[in-house]
């Protein structure tokens, strides 16, 4: 038996594309005006069946051209990421580098090899997982990083701390490294004239064994990145501690630090 029910129309209210401000067009001249017009999707309807109910939707999507009224239309520009010695784990959306070539590497290229094949001031961020670790040159590759960073690019490096037996097993690891061994890069260290290549530290993050983490040790020394008044307590560790308490891996977070800027 057919129902008796009414239909229902239900409309939807206007909705416009994101962006800066949407003027009154109502101002702008009549030439203007027209060209506005060429960016008005006109109304268009969609019926929807649910069951005994038809709803009709009109949406309306109103775009506004950036010439004719000035309007700047937000855009999220995709970052410039570098993957340096990615391996078969290349960060979603990177550039992957590597010696090797693997399906996930972009660039084959030996980072041991100054200069890279990569133009001056182009990444927003670089990461470097256990890799710093392997060079021939920790101040050339820091170097040459930071002339393919932009200004204020975010340089994030992992590295095995030097107490962690796993920084002493792999024979390829040259360089053994502690909280303190990127300080030497900073604009305000006092014996930073053996390199021109300046980053400041935002963040070092050190990982301890999970008893250290579980017993809040790991928080602790972790703190003066919060609160630069507790940097006692990271020194305390890495001078009398580090090798009962032994660390595992630090996370450095760097940003470029350049004199001249580069337009978007």
């Amino acid at each position: 038996m057919a129902s008796s029910r009414p239909k229902k129309t239900v409309t939807n209210r206007r909705s416009r594309l994101p962006c800066a401000f949407s003027p009154d067009p109502s101002h702008l001249s009549s030439s203007r005006r027209s060209r506005l017009k060429e960016f008005q999707v006109p109304r268009s309807k969609l019926q929807v069946r649910f069951g005994i109910w038809d709803f009709e939707f009109q949406p309306v999507f109103r775009l506004w051209s950036v010439v004719s009224s000035g309007v700047r239309i937000h855009s999220h520009m995709k970052k410039r990421i570098l993957d340096m010695g990615c391996g078969r784990n290349k960060r979603p959306g990177a550039i992957g580098m590597d010696r090797v070539k693997l399906p996930e590497v972009d660039l084959v290229h030996n980072l041991n090899q100054i200069p890279y094949p990569i133009e001056d001031n182009f990444f927003d961020e670089v990461y470097a997982t256990h890799v710093i670790e392997h060079m021939d040159s920790v101040l050339a590759v820091m170097e040459e990083i930071h002339r393919i960073c932009r200004p204020h690019a975010r340089v994030t490096l992992i590295t095995p701390h030097y107490t962690d037996s796993m920084s002493w097993q792999d024979p390829t690891h040259q360089w053994h490294l502690n909280s303190y061994s990127f300080n030497y890069f900073e604009p305000s260290y006092h014996t930073n004239h053996y390199t021109q290549a300046r980053f400041k530290i935002i963040r070092k993050e050190l990982e301890l064994a999970s008893i250290w983490k579980i017993l809040g040790v790991q928080f602790l020394i972790n703190l003066d990145n919060r609160f630069p008044g507790l940097r006692f307590v990271r020194k305390f560790w890495e001078q009398y501690l580090c090798f009962l308490l032994r660390g595992k891996q630090l996370t450095f977070t760097l940003e470029a630090v350049k004199d001249g800027k580069v337009d978007d």
